[in-house]
């Protein structure tokens, strides 16, 4: 059976300073936490960091988690691990360089984000690598072989989730899907931005008239 750390009330467990979690051992389970007005160190790479296989991120938020000087680099999710997922969770204010979320280069396939809010991420100029979630996997440098990152992204809502201004969800490997999702006034668009065998489907995108949306845009063979 998975090892569950819940808290007794969701949303009152509230961890800032330096706080954050380290997924190390498969089948593990966190619910109901709240990440508020913390920050970590370049070197910490991630508050929610998943090394491991077969866990779940559930329930949970992370608000305003930010350094003092937007060059300190950190994910605010980075999956190393397999089979891992992220659901019903919220994400607000992220404002200092790297991704929200990000799938790792290597050993990191079957990933999925479900069912997440992510809003108001400001819009920062001329700083790429920002997107709301960046997937590298196989197919990154469009290796030959058909390998991939296989990550779900579905049923989730963007709302004013501008980062870069240019991707929101990046694609940057093979066999991914990303469908179901609801963006609103969000800059930027849906990239397949490199790698083959990715799936857009039933996404809804409604501009409201905000400066730099862009739908769907893909490069790569083999696209649907």
């Amino acid at each position: 059976e998975p090892v569950l750390l819940r808290a007794q009330t969701p949303g009152k467990v509230i961890l800032n300073g330096t706080s954050k979690l380290i997924f190390s051992k498969p089948n593990l389970v966190v619910d109901g936490l709240l990440f508020q007005k913390g920050t970590i160190t370049k070197k910490d790479t991630a508050v929610i960091l998943f090394n491991s296989d077969k866990c779940r991120f559930t329930n949970s938020a992370i608000i305003d988690y930010n350094p003092t000087d937007f060059n300190t680099e950190y994910y605010w999710v980075l999956f190393n691990g397999s089979n891992n997922r992220m659901d019903h969770c919220y994400f607000s204010g992220k404002s200092n360089k790297q991704p929200v979320v990000q799938n790792g280069e290597e050993n990191a396939r079957y990933n999925q984000v479900d069912r997440c809010y992510i809003k108001d991420i400001p819009y920062v100029a001329k700083a790429n690598g920002r997107e709301i979630l960046r997937i590298f996997g196989y197919g990154h440098a469009d290796q030959p072989g058909d390998d991939g990152a296989f990550f779900t992204v579905e049923y989730n809502l963007f709302d004013h989730a501008h980062g870069e201004g240019t991707e929101i969800v990046s694609l940057k490997s093979n066999h991914n899907i990303v469908r179901y999702n609801t963006v609103i006034a969000s800059r930027g668009g849906l990239v397949g931005r490199r790698g083959k065998y990715n799936t857009f489907e039933g996404n809804f995108i409604f501009g409201k008239g905000e400066t730099g949306t862009s739908g769907i845009r893909v490069a790569g063979p083999y696209q649907r």
